[in-house]
């Protein structure tokens, strides 16, 4: 990581040069590596676009591969403001209803920026998150335990459930 850092330091005056110096500050004063969903966020919005702006979104993006993987993106949604204020909803979920919902997920991501943001960016389905809550609130997962294979499991494991309930649909009204 230093060496791609040092090398994206170097060439930073390159970009001033090469671009509009006030979109050049404006992109970089929105990116806060502190609040790395929302940085996660800016920079794939700017990496969409052609230009300069795009391309160093990408080697920032690149520089800190590790902060912004599937899983540390989703624990830092929970060790989050927002995930407080719905850990009350969630614990009732669980308690009511056994387990929480993808739409429930969808639901409360109305009101929750960061999480609208991880599912908008397709950092994990509603499903993954809907069963790794479940499991955190029930005290059968640990902050510890939420990696990106957790959280690929989780989304394949609803995914084969959903396939399995159509298929037994499509058989039982097979005329």
């Amino acid at each position: 990581m230093g060496d791609k850092l040092g090398e994206f330091m170097l060439e930073l005056p390159k970009i001033y040069e090469q671009g509009n110096v006030e979109a050049l500050s404006n992109f970089f004063n929105k990116i806060n590596l502190d609040e790395p969903i929302k940085a996660f966020a800016e920079l794939n919005k700017h990496i969409k676009d052609n230009g300069i702006i795009g391309e160093y979104a990408n080697k920032i993006k690149e520089v800190n591969a590790d902060l912004f993987t599937a899983s540390n993106l989703v624990k830092s949604f929970i060790a989050s403001a927002e995930y407080e204020k719905i850990t009350d909803k969630l614990a009732d979920l669980v308690e009511k209803n056994e387990a929480i919902t993808a739409d429930n997920i969808e639901e409360l991501a109305d009101s929750c920026e960061d999480l609208a943001i991880l599912l908008d960016e397709d950092v994990a389905s509603a499903e993954a998150l809907a069963e790794a809550f479940t499991l955190l609130e029930s005290g059968k997962l640990t902050f510890d335990e939420i990696t990106d294979s957790l959280l690929k499991a989780l989304d394949a494991g609803k995914s084969f459930e959903t396939m399995i309930a159509e298929v037994k649909g499509w058989v039982e009204n097979f005329d």
